[in-house]
């Protein structure tokens, strides 16, 4: 639990700084450039969750199935291979319907880079220095978004802030991660390319699948609220999912430590053990969630100056979710340390079809109150299906012996 805190701090540290960047945005932005910027950002999210997020995790847990995996900078060259690829692809698009998409991709790009420099030390159990990536990234582009804000004012629009964004991201990376990359190897494709064989020709190939599928699951509202709604709806739930993101910088805290953690250990008496130790943290956790969900009340209307009404009652709808992730995702990465990726890959298929369903009926009728309510319950319902899985599945680990598992 020590390593689970330590990453907190550092990203409480973070997230504080960030505070200062969507307070900015939200109020400096008009309506509908912070609409576009809620956008891009999903964009953002859903590609790097597809490509960065599940190559990593491959990365991380790769070496209890492969005895020789690619190198660190082959492994980094494969992923940027993959996005400059995906970039060229969509191109046609980018040109034809709005060039911001370019910077989206090109956001995509330097955070493949940045997070990977993150996952190489995470992998090594080296929280310090992953989370001082984070901080030291985060810090830069708070610095730079205040000059940024101090130039234009309100005439801060969505490509001025992806920019920045992307510039002071590959300018920390290159910072501190420039020594670790040998060039020779990072364009060894072909190592990367037979390690991607073998991941295609297993199951892991599921669990590339299970990424892509949370990539969209986890945007489906944002997408489909600009697709059946307008700019001040997808707006205003855009302000409330940076207060959402906010709460959650525990939860990626306590993934970040648990699936390397959990990777390495194959006593389930240990296994068990960092489970109750997470239980004990939530007591801690989750009050401090509902006290964040009771005073947006005060809070929210300071910050966006009452431009979104409706963002204090998305935010303590988005709470609710926030509580159920607390409660019961961590076991996802459980569920990876047993290899359990069939599973994960149909669940997260039966959650993006219940969540589109949801969110396709009630933002028609509701609007944005309808996108936070479809998070909520299928959230709530992929969790829920997860979380009984890990425990049949401890359970069953008890009766065998360790060896086994």
């Amino acid at each position: 639990m020590r390593s689970i805190y330590q990453v907190f701090l550092f990203d409480l540290l973070a997230k504080i700084l960030l505070v200062v960047s969507a307070t900015g945005t939200i109020r400096y932005m008009a309506e509908g450039e912070y609409a576009k910027y809620t956008l891009a950002l999903s964009l953002v999210g859903f590609f790097s969750q597809t490509l960065a997020s599940s190559f990593n995790i491959l990365y991380i847990v790769g070496d209890r199935w492969v005895p020789q995996e690619p190198s660190p900078s082959a492994f980094l060259g494969f992923q940027v291979l993959a996005v400059v690829l995906l970039g060229i692809l969509a191109l046609p698009v980018i040109l034809a319907v709005n060039w911001i998409f370019g910077l989206v991709f090109a956001l995509v790009l330097v955070g493949t880079l940045s997070d990977f420099s993150k996952t190489f030390y995470q992998k090594q159990l080296k929280f310090i220095r992953y989370s001082a990536i984070e901080l030291g990234r985060t810090a830069t582009f708070v610095g730079a978004f205040i000059l940024l804000v101090a130039f234009l004012g309100y005439g801060l629009k969505a490509w001025h802030v992806l920019l920045v964004q992307a510039v002071t991201m590959a300018a920390v990376f290159l910072a501190v991660f420039h020594s670790n990359i040998r060039v020779a190897e990072f364009f060894d494709v072909r190592a990367a390319l037979e390690f991607a064989w073998k991941v295609w020709k297993g199951k892991h190939r599921y669990l590339l699948g299970y990424f892509s599928v949370l990539a969209l699951f986890s945007q489906t509202d944002v997408f489909l609220l600009r697709a059946l709604s307008s700019d001040k709806e997808l707006a205003a739930y855009g302000s409330a999912l940076r207060y959402y993101m906010f709460l959650l910088l525990a939860l990626g805290a306590v993934h970040a430590v648990l699936l390397p953690t959990m990777s390495k250990k194959s006593d389930i008496e240990d296994l068990t053990g960092i489970i109750g130790q997470y239980r004990r943290a939530l007591l801690f956790i989750i009050p401090v969630i509902l006290f964040g969900a009771w005073a947006s009340q005060w809070i929210i209307p300071w910050i966006d100056q009452g431009k979104y009404p409706t963002a204090v009652l998305l935010f303590r709808i988005l709470s609710i979710s926030a509580v159920v992730s607390f409660v019961l995702s961590p076991y996802v990465s459980l569920l990876l340390r047993f290899e359990e990726y069939p599973f994960l890959f149909h669940v997260i298929l039966f959650g993006l079809l219940l969540g589109a369903i949801m969110n396709f009926v009630l933002i028609g009728r509701y609007g944005a109150t309808g996108a936070a309510t479809s998070n909520l319950v299928s959230y709530g319902v992929v969790n829920g299906m997860l979380y009984r899985r890990a425990n049949r599945l401890l359970h069953r680990a008890r009766r065998i012996p360790s060896g086994n598992t």
